[in-house]
């Protein structure tokens, strides 16, 4: 489509000396009949408008300093290390599950552990004991497992390991001291232990007070919106030279 021209200026030869004015470019002198063009003619008129604002936004954002993102970086590496740590909890306390269940296979193939044995019906009392130990293992061993793998379980387990640790400890300190039980029957019980501390690692992860990540950082934009620029009430001619 043409361009249209008012008078003896054409539109196109107008936009072009005020565009090349707006780029900063340096004109002996503008054509002559572009102030009285642009009196005739409101697509200039509103073409100019639209290029300074948009020159000015340009400008604008060029000169504005960028946002400080260290918080946001540092909270995103804080994250992550916090979530490696969980991965590790998470792993170990599997690895005790597992562990536990060895121990019960262990017992179930005839290693005891130093258990104490008694002669006749004592005998037979004993053995039941270790039936009695060995499902015990296999059940914590599978619920270590289950807590590693589904975070969501770990209150429960720890609540039944946390309070069967208690028991344990007391007990083995009575036959300690009398003479009851043996130095490899208590080393047999420290995975427990290790699988408690695990377990409650895990549930202060799962459940414990929330971290600040930086979430409230990402729903602000990276770049901050351009000012809006306000259309002035009146231009000042063209043809008089820049200040």
């Amino acid at each position: 489509m043409a361009m249209r021209h008012h008078g003896s200026v054409k539109c196109a030869v107008v936009r072009e000396a005020l565009s090349a004015r707006l780029d900063g470019e340096q004109q002996p002198q503008l054509p002559p009949g572009v102030d009285a063009h642009l009196q005739s003619c409101a697509r200039c008129r509103g073409w100019l408008v639209g290029a300074a604002a948009h020159t000015r936004q340009l400008a604008t954002a060029s000169a504005r300093r960028g946002p400080d993102l260290t918080d946001q970086i540092l909270a995103t590496v804080r994250a992550r290390a916090v979530s490696t740590a969980s991965l590790w909890w998470r792993g170990a306390l599997i690895a005790v599950g597992v562990g536990q269940i060895a121990v019960a296979a262990a017992q179930i193939g005839g290693l005891d552990f130093g258990m104490v044995h008694t002669e006749g019906h004592g005998a037979a009392t004993g053995a039941h004991l270790l039936h009695e130990s060995t499902a015990w293992l296999v059940g914590l061993g599978v619920a270590m497992i289950a807590a590693g793998i589904w975070t969501v379980a770990a209150v429960g387990v720890s609540a039944v390991t946390g309070a069967y640790a208690v028991a344990l400890i007391g007990y083995v300190a009575v036959d300690a001291a009398s003479g009851q039980v043996t130095a490899a029957r208590i080393l047999s019980h420290i995975p427990i232990l290790v699988g408690l501390v695990f377990v409650l690692l895990v549930v202060r992860d799962r459940f414990g007070p929330p971290r600040r990540r930086g979430r409230d950082r990402d729903a602000e934009p990276l770049m901050a919106p351009l000012p809006e620029v306000r259309r002035r009430d009146h231009l000042r001619p063209v043809n008089q030279s820049a200040a």
